[in-house]
This record gives C-alpha cells, sequence and structure tokens, in this order.
C-alpha cells in the first residue's frame, strides 16, 4: 500500500504555522466584535468552536473521534432528525466530518507531511465515485441528484480520513476501544428508549399492525441501522476479548458484549439478527474462544431480556422472530416485492448505466411502488441507479478488497492480529448480507467508517512484516524535477 505524499513545494513553504495562528487570533478577535450585535449564547458556541478547530489542527486524531462518537446519531442535526428530501442536511456527523478534513489538510500543509494513503481498493472506489458523479448527466434532477450524492460523498470522505489518520498500532488500538465504548453508550440509549417506550407500546398495539416504537431503535430512524451498528461493534468487541490482556478492559468487554447482545434482541429486527448470525458464524468458525464468548453470551443476553421484558414485549419479539422463519406471516412483507419490481423494471429500461444518482426515489411511484428514497435492497439499487456499469465497480471493489484479505491473512503470523481482522472482515459481510433487505445506498457513514479501519488495519499489519518502508511518492517533488 503506497502513499501519495505532497511537501517541499514553494507554496507550502509559504504557508508556517505563525501565520495559522495569526488567522485564528484574527478570528478570535471577530467574535469578541461579534458579541457586541450577537446573543451570548452564539458568542459561547462561536468561541468553542474556534477553540475545538485550533485543537484538531494540531491534533487531526482528535477531529476523528468527533466523527467516529457521531456515527450513531447521524440522522441528528441544524436541520432536524427527519430526511429532507431534496436537500443536503446539515447533520453533526456532516460538521465533524468537514471539520476532520479540514484539520487534517491543514495539520498535513502546517507540518508539509500531507500524504494520501492509496491502494487498488481505494483506487476502485474512487472509479465507483467519479461513476456516480458521470450519472448527473442523466439523472432525473440534477439538483436532487447533487443532492444525493453530496450525501454520499459524506461517507466516503469518513473512509479517507480513516485509512489516513490511523497510522500505526496504538492509534488503532485506541480507535478499537472507542468504537466498544460507542456501542456501549448506544446501548445504554437503547435500553432507555425500552424501559420508556417500548414496553408501553408493545402493551398498547395490535401486533398486526404495531410500529418502530415497540422496537427499539435508539431513537435512531430505524432499528435496521441501530442493529447493523450494534453488529459492527460486536464485530470489534469479541476479538477485543479474545486478545486482551488487561482483566480491567476484559470485564468492560464483557458488560459492553453482553448489553449490545441484550439490545440487539431488542431492535426486533430479522435484517440485524440474520446479520449477527452471519458474523457469528464467521468468528466461530475461525476462533473456538469467539464460539464460547458468542454462546455464553447470548444466553445471559437472552436470559435478561427474559427477566426484565413484559409478556407484551415478550410477545412481539416472538412475532419477529416467527417472521424470521417464514417472513410471509409479517405486514410488512408484502410491500417488498412491489418496491424491488419497481427498481428492477427501472434497471431494465436502463441496464448499463441506470436511471442516475438520486432517481429511484422519483421514479418510483410512476412503476408503482411507494415514494420511497432507497428500495429496501442495496443490490436493486445498485442495478436501478447505476446499471451494470455501477455493479461491476461495486463487484470490483469487492473483489480487489477480498484478494487483499487473504493475501493479509496468509502473511500475519499474530494470531490475535488475524482474529481481529476477521472480526473486521465478518462485519462488512454483515453489510452486504442485510444489505439484501435493508434500505443500503452508500450513505452510511459508519460503513465507510468500519471498511476504512479494515484498510487501516491491513496497513498497518502489512507493515510489521515488511523489512523496507513503504514507498512514498511525492507528487509536487516530481514536478521540481
Amino acid at each position: 500500500m503506497n502513499g501519495i505524499s505532497l511537501s517541499h513545494s514553494g507554496i507550502l513553504d509559504r504557508v508556517s504555522r505563525t501565520s495559522i495562528w495569526i488567522l485564528l487570533i484574527l478570528f478570535e478577535l471577530g467574535i469578541g466584535a461579534a458579541a457586541v450585535v450577537l446573543p451570548p449564547l452564539y458568542v459561547l458556541i462561536l468561541a468553542g468552536s474556534a477553540f475545538i478547530i485550533i485543537f484538531s489542527i494540531e491534533k487531526p486524531y482528535f477531529s476523528y473521534i468527533l466523527v467516529i462518537l457521531s456515527l450513531p446519531f447521524f440522522m441528528y442535526g441544524i436541520t432536524g432528525s427527519e430526511e429532507v428530501k431534496g436537500s443536503i442536511d446539515v447533520k453533526f456527523v456532516n460538521v465533524a466530518t468537514v471539520l476532520a478534513v479540514f484539520s487534517w489538510v491543514t495539520n498535513g500543509l502546517i507540518k508539509k507531511d500531507l500524504v494520501f494513503e492509496k491502494s487498488p481498493v481505494v483506487l476502485t472506489i474512487v472509479v465507483l465515485y467519479v461513476w456516480m458523479f458521470f450519472s448527473l448527466a442523466w439523472c432525473r434532477n440534477p439538483a436532487i441528484g447533487a443532492a444525493d450524492y453530496a450525501k454520499k460523498t459524506i461517507g466516503v470522505a469518513v473512509f479517507f480520513l480513516t485509512i489516513n489518520l490511523i497510522k500505526d498500532q496504538k492509534s488503532l488500538d485506541w480507535t478499537f476501544k472507542l468504537w466498544v465504548i460507542i456501542g456501549l453508550i448506544y446501548s445504554f440509549c437503547g435500553l432507555w428508549e425500552v424501559l420508556h417506550q417500548g414496553f408501553a407500546a408493545a402493551a398498547i398495539r395490535d401486533y398486526d399492525k404495531w410500529g418502530e416504537d415497540v422496537r427499539t431503535s435508539a431513537y435512531a430512524p430505524g432499528p435496521n441501522r441501530y442493529g447493523f451498528f450494534l453488529n459492527l461493534c460486536l464485530m470489534i468487541g469479541i476479538p477485543q476479548l479474545v486478545t486482551a490482556k488487561s482483566l480491567r478492559y476484559k470485564v468492560f468487554l464483557t458488560f459492553s458484549i453482553i448489553m449490545m447482545m441484550l439490545l440487539l434482541i431488542c431492535t426486533m429486527s430479522r435484517g440485524a439478527w440474520a446479520g449477527f448470525f452471519v458474523g457469528a458464524v464467521i468468528l466461530s468458525f475461525y476462533s473456538k474462544s469467539c464460539r464460547k464468548i458468542l454462546i455464553i453470551g447470548f444466553i445471559i443476553a437472552i436470559v435478561i431480556f427474559v427477566v426484565i421484558t413484559t409478556s407484551s414485549f415478550m410477545s412481539a419479539a416472538y412475532e419477529r422472530f416467527a417472521g424470521l422463519v417464514d417472513p410471509t406471516i409479517t405486514k410488512d412483507y408484502y410491500g417488498k416485492p412491489t418496491i424491488w419490481t419497481a427498481g428492477l423494471r427501472m434497471f431494465m429500461d436502463s441496464p448499463v448505466v441506470g436511471v442516475g444518482v438520486g432517481s429511484f426515489n422519483l421514479l418510483s411511484p410512476i412503476y408503482g411502488a411507494t415514494n420511497l428514497i432507497l428500495p429496501h435492497s442495496l443490490y436493486v439499487y445498485i442495478l436501478a441507479e447505476f446499471g451494470l456499469m455501477g455493479l461491476t465497480l461495486v463487484l470490483a471493489i469487492v473483489g480487489v478488497f477480498a484478494f487483499e484479505c487473504i493475501y493479509t491473512l496468509k502473511n500475519l503470523t499474530s494470531q490475535g492480529e488475524k482474529l481481529i481482522f476477521v472480526g473486521l472482515i465478518a462485519g462488512l459481510i454483515i453489510y452486504c448480507f442485510q444489505g439484501l433487505s435493508i434500505s443500503f445506498g452508500f450513505r452510511e457513514s459508519d460503513m465507510w467508517a468500519f471498511f476504512g479501519l479494515a484498510i487501516a488495519a491491513m496497513k498497518i499489519y502489512h507493515l510489521k512484516q515488511m523489512t523496507t518502508p513503504i514507498e512514498t511518492y511525492h507528487v509536487i517533488d516530481s514536478f521540481k524535477k
């Protein structure tokens, strides 16, 4: 895995730490002047943001932490928590991502060591996004298509931040811990929702009509996304428990894993349950220790669920489980084939290039489906909006990544590192599996962060095995020559 480095140019030589600090001091003076006309709360927010910006420039990894912390709460922001059709929603995760990109680039310019990691996987992702951009030329509404493309860009920006800011084993280990901590915090949010909303909703709802106020989502847009995030955290936490050496950390991991399993049950998301089963099979196949943790942890989570939940809530969970065995017995099953059919009809009408980015939402009523942003299937979505060209590029990403994973696993000598890497692979397989029936559409910043984490781990593990340093290409230096 090579890096492209921007350094030692005449322009960059003029960018000094002193000039950056002068600009920030002027910004602070501007805030002081704004205090004359702005309310005190706004002035405090501006002053606090200036401090965060300064610290983030000095420590770009700090701004990346803010991005990861905001991932579970991706729907909250300045414009509210609802999806705004055809607009670029200003969400907190978007703000955190822009801040992190700014901090990383500025820090690199100041220190003159701005490096872009590159690999075959990165190249194929760039090509896919270039194709998405070109599809604006034939999409139904260019404005709506551009807004949808911008939301996808936020996700891939998180991916590039991850592979560029996680540079060594220490930052990688801290990132693993951060994911587990966020998973535990998010589990407490879900537990609060169950106790204060789920039980009461299950008691008054007719189960043929009960909605997502019964199923736990931790106040996210839906239980499916909540369950997916918990699955990602579990795929990190379980291998960590096997490889951890600190007793305190093992106790913390054990408690966190049980909590996440408990709330995964409470999501009543059949897709998340099935995804967890796939990930559990992969980990169990590779490690007997993981198998024991999964079995014991799941039994404890089931026991706690039975003890703390009400009979009506338990009945709702049983109904959802029965729907996993036979999906046709649940009411929401019958709408999905209609949506999938509409998406496939779009693909048949434009099989090579698709209908263009952001067009499914506009065309679905014309093709006989409800007005949905995404078609409850990642693969139908790819075919509908990006055609065979888009599907080919996605398969290329999967193929190249699979090849690099096989190479990494063959060359790793540490069994602990192998197990952690298998957990990262399992999380990405869960994304592909849950994508069969969940509305994924490359906007998922948590998936992109997890994907970047797998690439970063691969890079760091490769470095440990290498006896020669990674080649770095100095772009600006080459022009000087």
